[in-house]
């Protein structure tokens, strides 16, 4: 058993093909967002608003006039969708 730091990379997959030689290791995994990085990891609610302002996600939606409406709209339809 090797002593050094190892890092594997790949789809979920992949890193299952090395369970035979991870089999008892301490091991640390990190998902990584869409883009390749580090998915954010927030512990409250306004770090996760300012993480939405700066990637421009807050006032984006110019086209919903009324956000409560649309919110419950959003609802009705997932609930009645199969």
């Amino acid at each position: 058993m090797s002593d050094h730091t190892q890092v594997l990379e790949g789809i979920w997959e992949d890193i299952r093909s090395h369970d035979a030689e991870l089999k008892g290791r301490r091991v640390r995994l990190t998902i990584l967002g869409a883009n390749g990085m580090p998915a954010p990891f927030f512990t409250n609610g306004a770090d996760l608003m300012a993480y939405w302002k700066r990637e421009g996600l807050v006032g984006s939606r110019s086209d919903i006039t009324d956000r409560v409406t649309h919110a419950q709209e959003m609802r009705k339809k997932a609930e009645t969708r199969s």
